[in-house]
């Protein structure tokens, strides 16, 4: 369990415990041994006195040591890389960082402009890069880009913008170089962005999700950064006059009531699935937002704690059966 600040009385305790513990015997061997989370137990040669992390080069000696930055507000494992002069502890806040591959499509903020590029705040331990050759300008047109354009950055994207982009590779400071080259990149607007642990959103073909029966856009950043917000149409044709694109802009900045609730009921299921710690799948999403509409739970009291136990429990049962029908088709 990640993040459940609320209390819990005695059947909920005892139904969360059953849930979690259900879902743990069903998870398969090989994906348990193949990493760890906070208050995992990790096997250790005790007579070496190291870790050996199969498929991996590195040795990694175990310490004990006081893991201050724990929110669990107590001592932990350290784990130090052997001549790396790095360590990292397993604390709630180490697996959450990104660990970036070119071609990932990532959500950021925009912290700071600087001459013909953004900087953008990614959930990584370095900023990424924006170029402004490496993305559309608004006019649409493929152009040299001059010196009024970059006086015009701040047109495009400033302070606290949240952008969507891909990984297009690394900077020799290892920082990222972001490219934002298609319509479908760009600012994000009328939304609301969620920051998650990085290892809870895998790396799949579709990361852009169109969900027509509520009007909204999901991206599942890699960076584990996720954008809720109002579907956006795509243009291809940017060639529009200037009349057209107010009329456009006009209609666009309206988002109806019943568009904001689902933004927020699917950014609350979300939150709820994060915090139990699930991986996140558009399917997983959209199947705790239905369970919300059909149980009549308001949207704020989805954050409740009975309706966490509700979705760990529905997990466990999805789980179960998953299982169940594997076997009986052996």
């Amino acid at each position: 369990m990640r993040d459940l600040h609320f209390p819990l009385n005695q059947t909920q305790r005892v139904r969360l415990e059953a849930a979690l513990h259900e879902l743990q015997t069903l998870a398969p061997a090989a994906a348990s041994a193949a990493s760890v989370t906070v208050a995992d137990s990790i096997p250790v040669n005790q007579e070496d006195n190291i870790l050996k992390i199969f498929g991996c080069v590195c040795v990694f000696r175990v310490q004990r040591a006081w893991c201050g930055g724990s929110r669990w507000g107590g001592g932990g494992d350290t784990v130090r890389r052997r001549g790396a002069g790095q360590q990292a502890c397993l604390c709630a806040d180490a697996p959450a960082r990104y660990k970036p591959e070119v071609g990932d499509i990532i959500v950021g903020r925009v912290i700071e402009i600087a001459p013909k590029r953004w900087r953008l705040e990614i959930n990584f331990t370095q900023d990424a890069v924006l170029m402004l050759s490496s993305m559309n300008l608004p006019d649409g047109i493929q152009r040299r880009r001059t010196a009024v354009d970059e006086l015009n950055m701040r047109s495009i994207f400033e302070e606290n913008d949240v952008v969507c982009a891909e990984v297009r590779g690394f900077q020799h400071d290892g920082s990222l170089h972001l490219q934002a080259r298609s319509q479908k990149y760009g600012k994000l607007q009328r939304g609301q962005l969620l920051t998650v642990p990085a290892y809870l959103v895998k790396r799949r073909k579709q990361h852009f999700h169109h969900l027509e029966q509520y009007d909204v856009d999901l991206i599942l950043g890699c960076n584990g950064f996720i954008w809720v917000g109002q579907h956006v149409l795509v243009r291809e044709n940017t060639e529009l006059k200037e009349d057209q694109h107010k009329l456009s802009d006009e209609v666009d900045t309206f988002t109806s009531i019943e568009t904001r609730k689902h933004i927020c009921r699917l950014a609350n299921a979300v939150r709820v699935l994060s915090a139990l710690g699930f991986i996140l799948t558009i399917e997983l999403i959209i199947q705790t937002a239905e369970a919300s509409l059909s149980s009549n739970v308001e949207i704020n009291a989805m954050l409740g704690a009975e309706f966490y136990v509700q979705t760990a429990e529905r997990e466990a049962r999805r789980r179960a059966d998953l299982v169940r029908k594997k076997n009986g088709a052996r």
